[in-house]
């Protein structure tokens, strides 16, 4: 079976979405050969770090997000047709507008755009708005990573779709509890990290609620707790009122803003972070906390979307709306140990059901139906 995957990064930089489709390539690559996998990407250096073998596309885009979108969507069906694909995948929510004959699989993350669009760009909005609708309709198959991005789907679309299979992504094996004293010591002075710190990794966007996490921080400060909330993440649609809160917080020593940061820095960042804050107002899944408990750090979380459903009983639940909640969870779980290791333990039994190797052999089952016309498959 010959195989087409999607991938791309905006400038260069990946965030959850795209580094899912490099665990998918990954995936797929070590279940069916690399030479079986084509990937049409604008960052062929991450690509072909997986396995050179992979027969890597370039397309334009890089920097010019618009240029990457005319092709994913008017030249990408061709291209699938001539490189004599089986299956196509589109793990970035939509299909190319182009008819493509041949079968196209996207996956669904979550329809933020459709229903919270104030939580988005207006480029996303009107790009997801238009597009997400229409994909989901003329998709051989969709794959949602939560139950509840499935219901939210269902809702919006109608119980008519038949061909939506639930398959939560893997947390990559570089996340784990292994110490490693000399890449720590390494992360911590080119960052300039607090001697102790809460972590808190995301976009700063209106979702991620990151003002209830300042001043939950500033709390506990005013408690005796003398740490900081590094956050790691891009800045860019958050409204002015969080960007001077940020100002004020960093100026005052209560945050510590990294920005974006290399995925070979997170292992460390979250192994020497007291604990791990979400308080999201929404997830469609949520790789960071899962990422944590792979490293044994605990986690402090709001539950939801499909945030329950992802963790389990092995964070520590938050209403992310009350602030002096999140802080009382969070001095609690700083200062008692002997919960500290039981979460550890939980979180490290909870991420065992995360494995991309499950996720390749469900998507096998996915794309050989999709071949035959058959939708009415099981991926559970």
């Amino acid at each position: 079976m010959r195989i087409g995957i999607l991938d791309y990064a905006n400038n260069g930089r990946r965030t959850g979405v795209g580094y899912y489709s490099l665990g998918l390539i990954r995936s797929l690559a070590n279940r069916f050969g690399p030479k079986d996998i084509v990937v049409y990407t604008n960052d062929p250096e991450a690509v072909s770090q997986i396995d050179a073998r992979i027969t890597i596309r370039n397309i334009p885009g890089r920097k010019h997000q618009f240029l990457r979108l005319w092709w994913q969507h008017f030249c990408l069906s061709r291209q699938a047709e001539v490189d004599g694909l089986d299956v196509l995948h589109c793990p970035a929510y939509v299909m190319p507008l182009r008819p493509c004959r041949v079968p196209c699989v996207i996956t669904v993350h979550d329809i933020h755009a459709l229903t919270h669009p104030k939580w988005c760009s207006l480029g996303n909005r009107l790009h997801y708005g238009m597009m997400l609708p229409q994909s989901i309709r003329r998709a051989a198959a969709v794959i949602v990573v939560s139950e509840d991005t499935r219901k939210a789907v269902l809702q919006q679309f109608g119980s008519w779709r038949n061909n939506i299979h639930g398959i939560p992504p893997g947390i990559d094996d570089i996340f784990t509890d292994t110490a490693d004293p000399v890449a720590e010591e390494d992360c911590r002075r080119r960052h300039n990290l607090p001697v102790r710190y809460i972590l808190h990794v995301s976009n700063i966007e209106p979702r991620k609620n990151i003002s209830v996490a300042i001043e939950a921080v500033r709390l506990l400060r005013k408690r005796g707790v003398d740490h900081s909330l590094v956050l790691v993440g891009q800045n860019r649609r958050s409204p002015v009122s969080l960007r001077r809160m940020l100002l004020d917080a960093q100026h005052e020593g209560v945050v510590r803003h990294l920005g974006y940061v290399a995925r070979e820095d997170l292992p460390a960042l979250y192994r020497m972070a007291d604990a791990v804050l979400c308080v999201a107002h929404h997830e469609g899944f949520g790789f960071p906390p899962l990422e944590a408990m792979a490293c044994g750090t605990p986690v402090v979380s709001s539950m939801a979307g499909a945030m329950r459903e992802t963790l389990g009983d092995a964070a520590m639940a938050v209403v992310p709306e009350n602030v002096q909640s999140v802080a009382d969870v969070l001095f609690t779980v700083i200062n008692d140990m002997s919960l500290r290791n039981r979460m550890r333990d939980k979180g490290l039994c909870r991420v065992e059901k995360f494995q991309w190797e499950r996720v390749a052999d469900k998507m096998h089952r996915i794309y050989v139906a999709a071949c035959r016309e058959q939708p009415e498959i099981e991926s559970q």
